[in-house]
């Protein structure tokens, strides 16, 4: 890449162009200096100044943090959402895979920052990861074990498979499926392990399970169906019905359209989201949610 000169993605960025490398770097309008001897160069935008420089190689991490270190500096630690997005806007279509300086090498589930080891605290994490990998698997027990009770106060059983994800709003206690199967043998297959299909009850339960499934998954059963009277759905965990009044929340706009006479089960497509109604039929992967009862 031109030190000074940098194809951006995002042409609300603005490179200014570095120093001559005669001399030893400028004073950003942050106060702070950026070393041109080294290879660094200053970008801007509307929000956000930085002194950067862009590896040609690719690194483990570790590695990567060691050799910025060795130019006197730090993998890209940027705390706020201005911080992310310039990152973001330098690196999108010239890079597939770029380190950020953010780790839990530490102590898993806990993340700080490559340049001072700061904390980053859990109800960001919307901001800086994609939506599902925020989401924070808790480890599930060793198998050997029965399982942990959940911050709900209810059981989630290891050894049936089921393990926890938890975001800032909602706890759960779920197993996904590697296989597709019609929404009644997914149910059943659901029931035989102690379970229901994911049947969450609000906006933040459905956005729990639309953050596990995305880019995992293209199609995903919910446990939410209108089989046994038509234009009344209800949850498969307890036959409670959907108030109306909520669709909003969880069908996306235009849905449930019932564009054909089958499409009586709630589903998250890819495209479609967070819910829509699909022909029962169908085969789709499926979450089961785990009924809470100790052994």
């Amino acid at each position: 890449m031109n030190k000074g000169v940098i194809m951006i993605m995002g042409t609300w960025v603005i490179p200014l162009q570095a120093p001559a490398l005669a001399t030893d770097g400028v004073i950003m309008s942050t106060g702070k200096y950026c070393d041109a001897n080294l290879g660094y160069y200053v970008v801007t935008n509307v929000n956000t100044t930085v002194c950067i420089w862009m590896s040609t190689d690719k690194l483990q991490y570790t590695d990567a943090r060691t050799a910025c270190a060795g130019k006197k500096g730090y993998l890209y630690s940027g705390k706020n959402e201005d911080d992310l997005r310039m990152f973001l806007d330098i690196v999108t279509g010239y890079y597939d895979t770029v380190w950020y300086g953010l780790n839990e090498l530490a102590n898993e589930g806990t993340y700080v920052f490559d340049d001072d080891a700061t904390i980053l605290n859990r109800s960001q994490y919307k901001d800086f990861f994609y939506p599902g990998t925020w989401v924070i698997p808790l480890k599930a027990p060793s198998l050997a074990t029965d399982g942990v009770i959940m911050s709900t106060g209810k059981y989630c059983d290891a050894n049936l498979g089921y393990y926890v994800v938890t975001n800032v709003n909602t706890t759960v206690c779920i197993w996904m499926s590697t296989d597709k199967l019609q929404y009644t043998d997914a149910r059943t297959a659901c029931a035989g392990k102690k379970g229901y299909l994911y049947s969450g009850k609000n906006k933040d339960d459905v956005r729990i399970f639309v953050d596990i499934v995305t880019g995992h998954y293209d199609t995903v059963w919910y446990g939410l169906n209108e089989l046994a009277n038509e234009g009344t759905y209800v949850f498969d965990d307890d036959g409670s019905v959907l108030n109306r009044s909520l669709y909003k929340d969880f069908f996306c706009p235009g849905e449930p359209n019932n564009a054909i006479p089958e499409e009586n089960c709630a589903i998250f497509y890819t495209g479609y989201s967070p819910l829509s109604d699909y022909a029962c039929n169908r085969p789709a992967n499926y979450m089961c949610q785990y009924n809470g009862q100790s052994p």
